[in-house]
């Protein structure tokens, strides 16, 4: 399987756990508190303290993005090239998205820690919205246990050729499947663009990626809407 570290662990008075280059280490400080490491690249980011009372083991798999250490509900998915689309027709693509990785106890999300987060402002700074941000630069060199497809429909409802640089996405209607190596899969984005200056964007409940292999579906997807309204 491609992304076997995610699955169960027993804790002891340290587990290790590598998921694609990032290094996990769950130490324990007391005898129901572990203390979180997250390393990677010579970089150690603290991320708290878990408390279990009785259990002794965590599950980890894959979660889609979530804010942060900053409080945010978009995710902005910038595309290296901008998507033009004459008025009337529709375009696809899937753009990679880093993904967190969730943390469970006994069936229950406890934890998230997030991965490749950066940030950035749709719209202007009195009125805009903060996002969590993706680009092909961002993902560039992520393992692919790290990353997921997110499949974009765009169709341009409107008079004039559009050219589509971004999508906002509300960040937590978006589901998450395992394929059948268990790498994850985001579920999919419809976007209806209706001028230069405003689109709408809507979380879809179905797969980013075609197939029949789906071993789980990990974080159950919800629909969504969000009113581009500062330009696409």
């Amino acid at each position: 399987m491609l992304c076997h570290a995610y699955g169960e662990y027993e804790l002891g008075d340290l587990t290790v756990v590598d998921i694609g280059g990032y290094t996990l280490s769950i130490s324990r400080t007391s005898q129901s508190s572990y203390r979180i490491l997250l390393r990677y690249g010579g970089t150690e980011v603290s991320l708290g303290y878990l408390g279990l009372s009785s259990a002794r083991s965590v599950e980890l798999a894959p979660h889609p993005p979530v804010g942060g250490r900053v409080s945010v509900r978009y995710l902005m998915v910038r595309f290296g090239e901008g998507i033009t689309a004459p008025p009337g027709e529709s375009v696809t693509v899937v753009a990679q998205v880093p993904v967190d990785i969730g943390i469970y106890v006994r069936g229950t999300l406890v934890k998230v820690v997030p991965t490749r987060v950066k940030y950035a402002l749709y719209g202007p700074s009195d009125m805009g919205e903060l996002c969590r941000y993706v680009s092909d630069a961002l993902v560039n060199g992520l393992h692919r246990c790290l990353r997921a497809p997110l499949k974009v429909s765009l169709s341009n409802a409107s008079r004039s050729t559009v050219s589509v640089s971004r999508v906002v996405v509300p960040l937590g209607s978006l589901g998450l499947y395992l394929n059948g190596e268990r790498a994850p899969v985001l579920t999919s984005v419809k976007v209806s663009v209706r001028s230069q200056a405003y689109a709408e964007v809507a979380t879809e409940l179905t797969p980013s990626e075609e197939g029949n292999g789906f071993t789980k579906l990990v974080v159950p997807p919800s629909q969504e809407s969000y009113a581009m309204i500062y330009g696409v």
